[in-house]
């Protein structure tokens, strides 16, 4: 993580100096594109933070790279944290701890790299999608569910939502506390199926049409 690498971040960690690195932080979160940053001491208090609140003790707690599930009725619930040691002229200067907050919009920009819709859940209840529709709406869908031979248990099936069908994967992102339900759109797969499908039985039907015409035309000739 090149963020905890920096010079200046260092030498402000390596003094203590909260003021100056609370507002460093705050610069450095800005141009990263992050929603906190939280700089912590090596006896894992926390020095200096900025951005968007966290109700978790980051710096006490023992955190490693990738998604974090907060406790129910926190928000954001979801995060994407990574953690670096950070190392002084004197030895171990503390950790810096960075996070971005997972929500609609996250899975949103993060389906459309791909053309699918994610929804994470949390003990099976939906905590950020990038579908059309309200967390609430999708506790009421119906799936049709599945698991294929060598699929290794994850979930696998079908759903109609909001006119549109869709196949999806169920994969666990930590441990089975988090789940990302990975679904994609076939309505216009079926549609196009069903329209060549329509295609063949009509141009069946022309070659029996023509070929009766033929032997009609044929039996009178002879």
């Amino acid at each position: 993580m090149l963020t905890a690498q920096r010079p200046t971040l260092r030498e402000l960690l390596g003094q203590g100096e909260r003021e100056g690195l609370s507002s460093y932080l705050s610069t450095l979160r800005t141009g990263a594109g992050l929603d906190v940053i939280l700089a912590c001491g090596p006896d894992g208090g926390l020095i200096a933070e900025a951005g968007e609140a966290v109700a978790a003790d980051l710096c006490g707690e023992s955190i490693t790279d990738g998604f974090r599930a907060l406790s129910p009725g926190t928000s954001p619930r979801i995060w994407l944290l990574s953690v670096q040691s950070v190392r002084g002229e004197s030895g171990d200067a503390g950790r810096v701890v960075v996070g971005k907050a997972v929500g609609n919009q996250f899975v949103t920009e993060i389906g459309d790299q791909a053309g699918l819709e994610h929804t994470l859940l949390v003990e099976e209840q939906p905590v950020a999608t990038s579908l059309s529709a309200n967390l609430a709406s999708l506790n009421d869908i119906e799936r049709s569910v599945y698991r294929p031979p060598g699929a290794g248990g994850a979930q696998q099936g079908t759903f109609g939502f909001a006119g549109r069908s869709y196949y999806f994967t169920r994969l666990s992102l930590k441990e089975g506390e988090l789940v990302d339900e990975v679904a994609l759109d076939v309505t216009d797969l079926a549609a196009t199926r069903r329209r060549y499908i329509a295609i063949l039985l009509a141009s069946i039907a022309t070659v029996a049409a023509v070929g009766s015409t033929a032997g009609v035309i044929l039996a009178h000739r002879i």
